[in-house]
């Protein structure tokens, strides 16, 4: 075995013959106690020390301040109030989490008559953390004011309009925080922000937190009330907004003074507004413009080629192609006969001798029973370009409806057949009948770029109505609005377009 070398000891070098608490017993340094470990309410209760006398006593802690007290109060919520287009908005959750600023609905509501026309149309969906997708009513851009005691700040935000029960009015993204410059507590419940006259801080008072309790405790009796009781309930306004009040701006001199305005009395005000029948003025709107409405196709008067018309536009290296005539039974040869008997009446088609292009009618059953006479384009629409411009997404039309009470559908009467085509492509149009070769004066159906050229017509109709009290998908209109009284207004400013 080998042998170990002596320690050697080097200059410079002292080894320690004390350990170090016995060098610190000599010295006789005072470190102050550590302070105490703030942990988990299990954990705190386990915090117990033991006294002289051998019995356990438990530690206490300032009463309110442990994290029980706090979490029972809710303190890591911040909610708050804030002027909203010059109305007092109460319960808005400022949400860190949230990417965009939101309004819920019966909010939205209860703003001003002239505020709500300035909804927009959002394709935008708002997912969930869960992975929930849904779509907003549409987005609207509002003056924001947040502060007390002349310690204010005011910055437009746009806020999605959303349909969803909850017992607050409005969330309060990083979006506005970071417009306001606004820093958050959850744990103060508090939220802080700079103004032109200093540091503005607002705090949430347990009444709120406690109103939102209540709410929200409301709100879970009713679904499960919904779902063991297939009797109709409440809406989520009713019982999402028990005691939300609007109050007016008392610092804008244009706005007169008056009583917060209670959303319950609004509700109830709503809820009576449903039993009640139309207004005669409704009924006498529709006999003053009776003149508007088509029954035959003489009675429509077209558009104006100045306004627009259609044009086929076809390839020039293509060359004109027709059709060999088809024979038709002689039914359907008869209801072709009338139709374009009924057209000639009206203007929609007309004689033409030396044709380019032909094409043959097709009879498709429709579900009465009758027939709809159609013209096999085929040829002619493989030699026109085509028209990108866009037609909306119908599925989005029909969720853009919900939460509107009224609704007035309106089907525009043989519409293709108000739009003249160009002089030099109505020959374009001709087809045979029994009768001789005619072509459209006026579009007809099935051609390529038919349904562009009239959304297109009704988009510059219909621009200052569309996205705010009207959604049009071609020739299919929807007037929606949310009382009786709008209703009429809306309907009779679509009319008069």
């Amino acid at each position: 075995m080998g042998t170990c070398a002596p320690y050697t000891r080097r200059e410079g070098f002292t080894p320690l013959t004390k350990t170090p608490k016995e060098i610190l017993a000599m010295d006789n340094v005072n470190f102050p106690p550590p302070p105490s470990m703030v942990g988990t309410p299990k954990k705190q209760n386990m915090n117990k020390k033991i006294g002289s006398s051998g019995e356990r006593h438990q530690a206490r802690r300032p009463e309110g301040q442990g994290l029980c007290q706090r979490k029972r109060e809710g303190y890591q919520h911040v909610v708050v109030d804030a002027l909203i287009e010059g109305f007092r908005v109460r319960r808005i959750h400022v949400d860190g989490s949230s990417s965009s600023e939101v309004m819920y609905e019966h909010c939205f509501r209860n703003l001003s008559y002239r505020t709500r026309p300035r909804l927009k149309e959002s394709r935008v969906p708002l997912v969930g953390f869960s992975g929930e997708v849904s779509y907003p009513l549409g987005v609207i851009n509002l003056e924001f004011t947040m502060g007390d005691c002349g310690i204010t700040r005011t910055v437009i935000m746009e806020f999605a309009v959303v349909k969803s029960p909850s017992p607050y009015n409005a969330l309060l993204g990083r979006t506005g925080m970071r417009s306001l410059g606004a820093v958050v507590s959850t744990i103060h419940s508090m939220i802080k922000f700079p103004t032109s006259n200093g540091i503005a801080t607002i705090a949430t008072t347990r009444e709120t937190l406690r109103e939102c309790r209540q709410i929200e405790e409301a709100q879970a009796l009713s679904r499960r009330a919904r779902v063991t009781d297939p009797t109709p309930m409440q809406t989520s306004s009713e019982v999402t907004n028990p005691r939300v009040s609007l109050a007016s701006v008392e610092t804008r001199p244009r706005r007169p003074r008056k009583e917060p305005i209670q959303l319950d009395d609004m509700e109830e005000m709503r809820q009576l507004d449903k039993g009640r029948k139309p207004p005669k003025s409704c009924v006498e709107e529709k006999i003053v413009n009776v003149d508007i409405f088509a029954w035959t196709p003489a009675d429509m008067t077209g558009i104006p080629r100045a306004i627009t018309e259609h044009s086929l536009d076809t390839y020039p290296h293509i060359e004109p192609k027709a059709q060999k005539k088809r024979s038709l039974a002689l039914d359907r040869r008869k209801v072709v006969t009338d139709e374009v008997n009924e057209w000639l009446k009206a203007g929609i088609v007309r004689r033409v001798r030396y044709p380019t292009w032909v094409a043959n009618p097709v009879l498709v059953k429709k579900v009465d029973g009758s027939w709809r006479m159609c013209i096999d384009f085929k040829d002619l629409n493989k030699a026109c370009p085509k028209d990108l411009y866009p037609l909306p997404e119908i599925d989005w039309k029909i969720e853009s409806l919900m939460g509107f009470q009224y609704k007035c559908f309106l089907d525009a009467y043989k519409g293709y057949h108000q739009i003249q085509m160009t002089k030099k492509d109505e020959e374009k149009t001709a087809f045979h009948t029994e009768e001789g070769v005619f072509c459209y004066t006026k579009m007809p159906f099935g051609l390529k770029n038919a349904g562009a050229t009239y959304q297109r017509l009704v988009d510059s109709a219909f621009k200052e109505q569309i996205g705010v009290n009207l959604k049009a998908y071609v020739d299919d209109m929807v007037i929606k609005s949310r009382t009786g009284q709008d209703i009429i207004k809306d309907i009779e400013q679509t009319f008069s377009t």
